[in-house]
This record gives C-alpha cells, structure tokens and sequence, in this order.
C-alpha cells in the first residue's frame, strides 16, 4: 500500500504577469513541471521575497521541496500555509500534503492529526481518508514494535539488575569467607604464638631451676672452688711423746731391713748410750 500523490497547485490561469511576484511564481511552475525542483525552488522563493503573503506560492514551495525530500522545510511551509489561509479547499489540501510529509519522517502520529485536519476540511477528500487509514496502520505496528522493544529492554534491565545482585551477593559471600579465613589464620597464628611463647617460657623456667644452687651452696654462687686449707689442732705432751716414739720405731725398723740387705746386724740400739 503507499500514499496518494500528494496535490499541487500550479495556478496557471490565476496568475498575473504583470506582478513581479507573480512572475517568478509562473518562472517556478514551470520547472516544477520539468522536474527542476532546485530550479522552482529558487523561483518561488523569489517570489515570496516580493510577496511574503502570497500563499499559492509558498504552497508550490513547500511541494517542492517535499520532491527534494526535505521533509522537515515542506512540513513547516504547508502547515504555514493551512494555518493562513480562509480557503478550506487550500486549507485541507495543505494538511494532506502535511500529513505525507510527517509520514515520510515515520512521524505517524503526527500523520493521522494532520489527515484528520484535512478531511475536516473538506469530508470529500477520499484520498486524505485512505491515507489517513494506512498512517493509523503504520501508527499500531510502530506502537507495537516500540511495546516488543521496551519489554525487551526492560527484560535486559531486569536480568542485568539480576546478574550483578549475584554478582555484588558473590562478591559478599566471598568477603565474608575471605574474613572469616583470615581471623581463623589470625587466630591459629595467635594460639600458634601464645604456645610458642609458653614452651620458651617453661624452658627458661627449668633452666633457672637447674641453675639455681641449693641453700646450702648459696655463698659459693659465682665462685671458683678454693682449695681446703689444713686446720692445725693443738697436740697434748703425752700425744707428741707417743707421736715421736712412732717415728723412731719406724727409722729403727727401716735401718734394720737396710743392714739385713747388706749382711751386717745392726744395733738398734746404738744411738743411745749404755748406761
């Protein structure tokens, strides 16, 4: 299905050449006729320069630039000109060919309004209705594509939002056990440390107890043995007499074995004198 043409009104018999603006109007339709639509541009546009109110000119315009498919210009002259005009016949002409130009920008709600504008303007205009039948169309089928698309865009959201709750509830548990692993290494450390440090504190204890002299030998701590000294006692006169009879006995007996070694006898007695 595509749109009707849209209308255009050449005014051929209406114009007068006498009137410069009417001229370059007459200049313009001629090579619109010739498919120069840069050319009648430039015509009606002279035109307008001379009479900025001559509406049939500014309609030719704005057809014009609708073939140069400068839709945004053409929808702004027409709608200048339906705004305008007492015409009701030019009025509605103007909002059809409006209508396609919203049309052709997929601007289709704006369409419809303008369709309806013409065929309030003239019920008669057949082909602003049927235009106005396909722009609703096209109106549903756009709603109901951008309908798909933003529940498929929400769909996305949604499941984006969901995947970095995992993601950050991920991130959490992972926290949580990262912490809960390091306080029990931190703890194991700890204990680890304070038995370390109980064990070196035993062995320093026992050591101490191994080196610690007993009561009895507390004076001679820190000090080298010395050797015992002789502790002389004084001898009673009947102990040294008995002391030195030994003595003599023993020298008496010792040059008795010497004497019997050399074949001689020998007087024991004759240190002392015979009396």
């Amino acid at each position: 299905m595509r749109l009707i043409s849209i209308y255009i009104l050449l005014f051929w018999s209406a114009m007068s050449f006498a009137q410069e603006e009417r001229s370059h109007a007459r200049d313009g339709n001629d090579d619109y006729s010739e498919k120069n639509y840069a050319g009648a541009t430039k015509k009606y546009e002279k035109s307008l320069s001379a009479d900025s109110n001559f509406l049939d000119a500014k309609y030719n315009l704005a057809n014009a630039q609708y073939k140069l498919q400068k839709y945004d210009t053409a929808a702004r002259l027409f709608n200048e000109v339906a705004e305008n005009t007492d015409d009701k016949k030019l009025k509605s002409n103007a909002y059809h060919n409006l209508g396609n130009a919203k049309f052709e920008q997929k601007k289709y709600q704006e369409s419809v309004n303008a369709y309806k504008k013409a065929l309030i303007n003239d019920p008669e205009n057949e082909e602003a209705r049927y235009n106005l039948s396909y722009a609703m169309r096209k109106l549903r089928e756009q709603q109901e594509k951008e309908k798909e698309k933003k529940k498929n865009q929400d769909k996305k959201d949604q499941n984006k939002d969901e995947k970095k709750k995992d993601q950050d509830q991920k991130g959490d548990q992972k926290n949580d056990k990262d912490n809960k692993d390091k306080n029990k290494k931190d703890d194991k450390k700890k204990n680890d440390q304070d038995k370390k440090d109980q064990q070196d504190k035993n062995k320093g204890d026992q050591k101490g107890k191994e080196k610690k002299p007993q009561d009895g030998d507390k004076k001679n701590q820190g000090k080298k043995p010395q050797p015992q000294k002789p502790n002389p006692q004084k001898l009673s006169k009947e102990d040294a007499r008995r002391m030195l009879e030994a003595i003599q006995n023993d020298e008496r007996q010792l040059k008795k074995k010497l004497e019997k070694k050399k074949g001689k006898a020998v007087d024991t007695d004759n240190n002392e004198k015979n009396w």
